[in-house]
């Protein structure tokens, strides 16, 4: 008995397939897809996530919210995150839409610098 209480202490918890997720869960699942593809829509802006396939990132998705390892309040956190992060573009991105803004601006100066010196 106790070499099973060894082999389960050092195991590491198995994967359960999404498909026996899904057919396991007991609730309704139309607040789980619901839940499921808010946390899609926060994990595909994530840095890590951002070559993922849109299925890939959607069985994540799912597979988070059904073996319980997101919750509706972590959901919500991501997506006011989200919200909050476009509203408030970080500093070097403005710098860089200024920047082309003025590369814009100088190229359109130079055009019709030359096209009054043809004249």
């Amino acid at each position: 008995m106790s070499k099973k209480k060894e082999e389960s202490k050092n195991s590491t918890p198995a994967i359960v397939p999404l498909e026996a997720l899904i057919l396991n869960f007991q609730n309704s699942r139309y607040p789980l897809v619901h839940l499921a593809t808010r946390w899609a829509k926060v994990l595909r802006n994530k840095q890590e996530n951002q070559y993922l396939k849109p299925n890939e990132i959607l069985e994540t998705a799912l597979q988070d919210v059904l073996s319980d390892k997101v919750n509706a309040k972590t959901i919500e956190k991501g997506l006011q995150d989200l919200r909050e992060a476009r509203a408030n573009p970080p500093e070097a991105a403005t710098e860089t839409k200024e920047k082309e803004k003025t590369k814009t601006k100088d190229k359109e100066e130079k055009e019709t610098a030359g096209a009054k010196k043809k004249k």
